[in-house]
């Protein structure tokens, strides 16, 4: 038997844990630039205020205090937004053009797209029983008596197994089809 890290399972996991730091450091990455970003634009205005006692001994003076204020502007900020759009839309063109992401093997690719497919058709097959069984359902609950509602009750729980079911599989080719780059198929 394989270790789990060779299985499907394993490089399923692996792949998708790529992906998801793959996008996890573009996140970063621009959180970083608009921050830097804003800095840069906080930067152009500055305001120092200092203060302080002066006494002369000797000599009398009405107030000993001082306050000494600065006022510094940047000019270039009247051009700062322009630049900043610039490199914004030239870091994001970067981060698109690095390929950092590992590459699937074409053998385990050929695994994730069957299993797609197989996840693909049982949801079909799935959507076909949800509403067989819903029909059931309703129609049994209509019928009085307790043998009625207790079939009933046990077609609630079989009804709910299969939408978790259909929940997971969902998910599950949702997930796959982000590996394999594209979105998955939607809920039905």
């Amino acid at each position: 038997m394989l270790p789990c890290s060779f299985t499907m399972r394993g490089c399923l996991a692996r792949a998708m844990s790529e992906v998801h730091r793959e996008r996890a450091r573009v996140r970063a990455e621009d959180a970083a630039q608009d921050l830097q970003g804003r800095l840069r634009t906080s930067q152009a205005l500055n305001l120092e205020i200092r203060g302080g006692y002066y006494k002369i001994f000797g000599q009398q003076e009405r107030v000993p205090a001082f306050v000494i204020a600065t006022l510094e502007f940047n000019p270039g900020w009247l051009w700062q937004s322009s630049a900043e759009a610039r490199a914004r839309a030239a870091h994001t063109a970067w981060v698109k053009t690095k390929n950092t992401i590992i590459g699937l093997a074409p053998e385990v690719r050929t695994q994730l797209q069957a299993t797609l497919q197989a996840d693909r058709d049982r949801l079909t097959v799935l959507n076909d029983a949800l509403s067989d069984m819903e029909r059931r359902q309703a129609s049994v609950q209509a019928v009085p008596g307790e043998q009625a509602q207790r079939y009933a009750d046990v077609l609630w729980l079989e009804l709910a197994k299969l939408r978790a079911e259909k929940a997971y599989l969902i998910a599950h080719s949702s997930e796959l089809q982000t590996v394999l780059g594209g979105e998955g198929p939607r809920a039905r």
